[in-house]
């Protein structure tokens, strides 16, 4: 009970000791001429056709202007004590490229220097306003037919404001619209060559060609950061897991130790359990119906077995009959509820990524881009609980599968021992005995198992993560907001869930392995191998040798029955012959 409670925070807490600030700066862009940067007035030229045309060349609304102006000398101290230029002139595909993230850490507030002024739509189908904070807002007025009303489905009038500077803000998606010619709110698509054309020295914001940028230089902020309460939660939980083993080992380190199936054999071998003695042919299912019964007829009153004598019926059985069904049903229900989970969260996650499959697969693994976090702030503790909840439920499920896998494995070593004399696998190897498996399972198995597991983990740990930005104000670039929350990406989710399904795909097909004839399944059943290890009393030193299952010559085992027809089958290093089809064994 202790190693489970201490596991909880391991899988919620442990990949979040140690996780990343990263910054965002919010910034304006100011499209303007050569003549207003050198400290000419703004040109409203090519605002043409608008009603208050000659509002805007009033001196209140050029004044507007004035807090954006710049001296092209300005400098910045940086942390590290040096001085640099605060503006760098930047040619039209550098600028462009610049912004391309929605968010921004080492560039702000850019000017636009064009050859010609700032063009506008026509008033037709703009409306013009001013803004409290200085500046200008225009309104496209539409009426279009692919506009619905979520509530009764009815064609709806919207607006899409562009506003002249642009304020952008990482809290709003897409930040860098101000990139698109349409100068729309519903994004930018840098494919689209009606929006942006492919030569990006052709590209022309604001409908005139650029001459240059001048772009805000910033200083990176980004860190790593530690959490003293999460790292403490984990250091508690980690001393509670080496308390338990210590406290094991000085209680039970004098026993041997049960870790592989080998183990078992040899110790069953050395010390035959009488309870189990007389039911050699003695299966696990018949370990758990002789237990089911006992424990409702006798109250868990503990009795020894009787001896069984059986018929030896030889049935070349499936991999799928060595675990319970219980197991099976426990493991398939995970999986499955985990799986109908995930179908509706990855449409979700779809919903406001591209369609194309290239540019999906482009949005990359655990990459946060503005689109892909949830719509709410979380607290630190609350983020981290969120985001490793999914892995801990994930990790459940393999540790069921883990289960189910070890259990046909070790059932397949059992097994293998009917066919072919070989010394036991064992933790601590005596005699001829050799060392378990480094990992406990075949390595043919074992190497894919481990590989399955890491990808599996890993593009969980991608699909939902943690997300802690810090945002910087447009004018002093001072910390003015923090965004807490999750991100996620839908590539990762729908590997996630594929890995999956490969895993639980894996099981239903080494399911229908077959195991030799004859050999009783027992599964790590205890009492079912005790049964098969009663070699004959000469065979002292069974375990150390080289052994094999089957039937006991009556010339090694001098305890066999005076009835002749009734055999004994075992694990034994002596001679042995495959049980007969028919015959009564005990």
């Amino acid at each position: 009970m202790f190693l489970f409670l201490s596991s909880v925070p391991l899988h919620l807490l442990f990949n979040s000791v140690v996780f990343t600030q990263l910054q965002a700066n919010e910034y304006f862009v100011v499209p303007t001429t050569e003549d207003w940067i050198h400290g000419g007035e703004y040109n409203f030229d090519n605002f043409d056709n608008f009603t208050d045309i000659e509002s805007l060349r009033n001196k209140t609304w050029i004044s507007d202007f004035e807090p954006y102006r710049i001296e092209i000398d300005d400098t910045v101290k940086l942390r590290n004590g040096t001085t640099v230029s605060m503006y760098q002139n930047m040619t039209t595909a550098e600028c462009f490229s610049k912004y391309g993230s929605h968010y921004v850490s080492d560039v702000g507030n850019i000017y636009l220097v064009q050859a010609q002024p700032t063009i506008w739509r026509n008033p037709e189908k703009w409306e013009l306003r001013r803004l409290e904070l200085g500046g200008f807002e225009w309104a496209q007025i539409t009426n279009d037919s692919s506009t619905l009303d979520d509530k009764d489905n009815s064609y709806q009038r919207v607006e899409f404001n562009v506003t002249l500077p642009f304020p952008s803000s990482p809290r709003r998606y897409p930040s860098n619209v101000w990139r698109c010619q349409s100068h729309t709110s519903t994004g930018c698509d840098p494919g689209d060559e009606s929006e942006i054309p492919r030569d990006r020295w052709q590209w022309k914001p604001y409908g005139s060609d650029l001459s240059y940028c001048l772009i805000e230089q910033v200083e990176e902020f980004c860190e790593l950061q530690f959490s003293f309460v999460i790292a403490i939660l984990v250091i508690i939980s980690n001393l509670v897991k080496a308390t338990c083993m210590a406290v094991t080992l000085w209680k039970c380190g004098g026993h041997a130790a049960f870790v592989t199936i080998g183990d078992a054999i040899a110790s069953f071998l050395d010390n035959p359990d009488p309870s189990t003695s007389g039911r050699c042919l003695q299966t696990r299912r018949h370990v758990e119906l002789w237990w089911d019964w006992n424990q409702w007829a006798m109250d868990n009153s503990i009795i020894a077995m009787k001896r069984d004598r059986r018929r030896f019926r030889p049935r070349r059985r499936t991999w799928a009959m060595a675990p319970s069904e219980r197991r099976w049903v426990a493991t398939y229900w995970s999986y499955s509820a985990l799986f109908v989970a995930g179908i509706p969260l990855t449409v979700l996650a779809l919903k406001n990524m591209p369609r194309n499959p290239k540019r999906l697969w482009e949005t990359g693994f655990g990459i946060i881009q503005g689109n892909n976090l949830l719509n709410f702030d979380t607290s630190l503790m609350g983020g981290v609980l969120l985001a490793n909840t999914p892995q801990a439920l994930l990790s459940y499920m393999y540790l069921a599968f883990n289960a189910l896998y070890t259990t046909m494995f070790i059932s397949s070593e059992w097994a293998s021992y009917s066919v072919q004399r070989k010394p036991l696998r064992v933790t601590s190897p005596v005699g001829q005995q050799r060392h378990t498996y480094w990992l406990g399972v075949p390595y043919r198995y074992a190497i894919p198992v481990t590989l399955v597991s890491g990808l599996f983990h890993w593009l969980a740990s991608q699909s939902l993560f943690k997300v802690q930005i810090s945002v910087t104000d447009m004018y002093t670039r001072q910390v003015k907001d923090q965004i807490s929350t999750c991100g996620y990406s839908p590539v990762p989710i729908m590997l996630t869930m594929a890995v999956a399904t490969v895993i639980a795909g894996s099981g239903i097909a080494m399911s229908r392995i077959r195991f030799p004839s004859g050999i009783p399944l027992t599964a790590s059943n205890s009492a079912a191998i005790s049964a098969a290890c009663h070699p004959p009393k000469e065979d002292v030193d069974a375990s150390v040798l080289p052994v094999q299952w089957g039937a006991v010559s009556r010339e090694y085992n001098q305890e066999l029955s005076d009835d002749e027809h009734i055999g004994h089958c075992c694990f034994t290093s002596f001679p042995v012959e495959p049980p007969v089809e028919g015959n009564l064994y005990q």
